[in-house]
């Protein structure tokens, strides 16, 4: 029997969670540690749904800019929703 996930594109899935996560990272500096990026969430409010997914990224990656950083929470979003 199909399952609802064989319906959803998981691509377009990902990056509205994505956008979600990014909404709560305005004024981040770079370059910036998964310490970084979750401290400037909490500044901005960001709920627990947004901190679990930065907490999936790696500890000891240093992010130069953000696009670097929006690959991998997309990458890390991807996983949990596999």
């Amino acid at each position: 029997m199909p399952h609802a996930k064989d319906f959803v594109d998981t691509d377009t899935v990902a990056a509205g969670a994505v956008a979600h996560v990014v909404r709560r990272l305005t004024d981040i500096q770079f370059p910036a540690t998964k310490e970084d990026v979750l401290r400037q969430a909490e500044r901005n409010g960001a709920d627990e749904a947004v901190l679990d997914t930065i907490a999936y990224l790696p500890d000891e990656r240093r992010y130069e800019n953000p696009v670097e950083l929006f690959d991998a929470i997309g990458d890390e979003i991807r996983k949990l929703e596999g």
